[in-house]
C-alpha cells in the first residue's frame, strides 16, 4: 500500500510487490518545472496530468518554466500566479479595438523601462520621428500602454528636451514602440525614460 513520505512523494510500501504503476506514481507526485513557451502550452500541460490523475490543488501545485516570459508559473487548479504578485486590471473603451484582445478583467501584468538620448534627424510628414524602441523580449500578448518623460539637460552630453511640446507615439505593438514630436520640422537631441505594460 503506496504513502506519502516525509517530502510528500508518494512511494510504495517496504512489504509492497514492485510494480510499474509504483514508478509512475512517484514520478507524479515529484513537483518538477516544465519548460513551456506559452500560457496555451501550459495549460496543455497541466491537462495532460489531469488526465493521468493529477489534479492540480494548492497543495499539489504544477510548476511551468515560461520560456516566453522567463519566469515561473504556478497552477493551483483555479489560477495561474507567479514569483511577481503584480496585478493589472485591464480596460478598454471606444467603439474601435485598442489592444489584442483586451477585455476588462486581472490579469498579471509585465513592466519594461529604459531611456533614450538621440539625435533625431527623420522629419517626416510636419514631424519629427524619433528612433524606434524594439523590446528585448516581446510582451506575450500585447503591450497595453507606454508613459514617456522627457529629460532635460541629462547626461554627459547634456541631451535636452528642447521644446515644449510633449512626445507623442507614433506606433506601439508587443514588440516595442516610437515616439514622436508633432509639428517639430527641427532636427535635434532629445532624451526620454519610458516606461511600457503589458501582459
Amino acid at each position: 500500500m503506496s504513502y506519502q513520505d516525509q517530502r510528500g512523494h508518494k512511494v510504495p510500501s517496504p512489504t509492497d510487490p514492485a510494480r510499474r504503476q509504483d514508478l509512475l506514481d512517484l514520478s507524479l507526485s515529484i513537483p518538477s518545472y516544465k519548460a513551456c513557451a506559452s500560457e496555451t502550452a501550459a495549460s496543455q500541460y497541466v491537462a495532460a496530468l489531469a488526465g493521468v490523475g493529477l489534479t492540480a490543488s494548492p497543495a499539489q501545485p504544477v510548476y511551468v518554466w515560461r520560456t516566453d516570459l522567463n519566469a515561473v508559473r504556478v497552477w493551483d487548479g483555479r489560477r495561474w500566479s507567479g514569483e511577481s504578485n503584480l496585478q493589472m486590471e485591464m480596460s478598454a473603451v471606444g467603439d474601435v479595438p485598442v489592444g489584442s484582445g483586451l477585455s476588462v478583467g486581472v490579469r498579471n501584468g509585465l513592466i519594461k523601462a529604459g531611456k533614450v538620448a538621440t539625435s533625431a534627424t527623420e522629419v517626416q510628414f510636419g514631424n519629427l520621428y524619433l528612433d524606434s524602441i524594439t523590446f528585448q523580449t516581446p510582451f506575450p500578448n500585447d503591450c497595453v500602454a507606454v508613459t514617456v518623460t522627457p529629460l532635460y539637460g541629462t547626461g554627459s552630453a547634456q541631451w535636452t528636451f528642447k521644446n515644449a511640446q510633449q512626445f507623442c507615439l507614433d506606433s506601439m505593438s508587443r514588440n516595442g514602440f516610437r515616439a514622436m514630436l508633432p509639428g517639430v520640422t527641427t532636427p535635434g537631441r532629445h532624451a526620454y525614460a519610458w516606461t511600457a505594460i503589458g501582459y
